[in-house]
C-alpha cells in the first residue's frame, strides 16, 4: 500500500514528522499543564492560538502539511488568512488524546472533514489496537499498524465509518497522540452509532454502510 497517497487513500502518513525529543517536550507540555482527558481519551479543546508557542507552531505546521497532502497546490497558503476568512466567528482547535484500554465509537465525520494525528507513543510497544477504518467492502484497516511514534496521519473523516479500540494494559502508557481537527467545534453532518457494546456499534455502521452502498447504486 502506498502510504503517501491521500488523494486514492483518503489518508495517508508522512513518517518521522517530528523526532523524540520533541515528543517528550509535548508529553511533558500535555502532563503539566492537565491536557489529557479525565476519564475517557478525549483532553480539553485547544483553541487556537493558544497560550503555548510550542502548540501554536506545531498546529500551523500540521494545519499547513494536511492542506498540502490534500492539494499540493496549496503548499504556499497563507494559513491565518484562510482562518479569518473562513469561520471568523468560531475558532480552530486541537487536543491531546490517551487511550488506556478504551474506546470511541464507530462514527462518520461531516464530509469535507480532515483529522490530522500525531503519534507520541508506539503502536504494538505502548498499546494495541488503534483507529480503524471501514472500507466499503466492509472490510477494515488498522491505520496504527501504518504508524510509529513521530508520525503524522492525515485521513478524511468523511470518507470511511471509523472508530477507536486500544488495549495497554496498567503496565504501558497507552496510546497518545496530538489530534489537530479541520473544523471548527462544529458536529455538523456527523453520523454516530452508539447503541450497544461496541460489536455491536460496529455492526450498525456496515450495516449503514451497506444500506448507503445499496442506495448510490440504484
Amino acid at each position: 500500500m502506498q502510504l503517501d497517497n491521500f488523494k486514492k487513500n483518503h489518508f495517508c502518513v508522512i513518517k518521522n514528522y517530528i523526532e523524540n525529543e520533541e515528543i517528550n517536550k509535548l508529553l511533558k507540555i500535555a502532563e503539566t499543564n492537565n491536557l489529557y482527558g479525565g476519564s475517557g481519551p478525549s483532553g480539553p479543546h485547544i483553541l487556537y492560538p493558544s497560550d503555548s508557542s510550542v502548540l501554536n507552531t506545531l498546529f500551523r505546521n500540521i494545519s499547513k502539511s494536511r492542506l498540502k497532502a490534500i492539494d499540493e497546490k496549496k503548499e504556499e497558503f497563507n494559513l491565518d488568512e484562510y482562518f479569518i476568512q473562513t469561520y471568523s466567528k468560531q475558532r480552530y482547535w486541537s487536543r491531546f488524546m490517551k487511550y488506556n484500554d478504551q474506546e470511541f465509537f464507530p462514527h462518520r465525520d461531516a464530509k469535507e472533514e480532515v483529522m490530522a494525528i500525531l503519534f507520541l507513543t508506539q503502536y504494538g510497544k505502548d498499546y494495541s489496537g488503534g483507529l480503524k477504518i471501514i472500507n466499503n467492502d466492509l472490510t477494515e484497516i488498522n491505520l496504527d499498524s501504518l504508524c510509529n511514534k513521530g508520525d503524522l496521519l492525515i485521513v478524511s473523516g468523511g470518507a470511511f465509518i471509523h472508530y477507536v479500540n486500544v488495549h495497554s494494559g496498567p503496565e504501558n502508557i497507552g496510546r497518545i497522540t496530538y489530534f489537530v481537527n479541520s473544523h471548527p467545534l462544529d458536529t455538523k453532518g456527523v453520523v454516530s452509532f452508539t447503541e450497544g457494546t461496541l460489536a455491536n456499534r460496529i455492526l450498525m455502521a456496515k450495516q449503514y454502510l451497506k444500506e448507503s452502498i445499496k442506495k448510490s447504486v440504484k
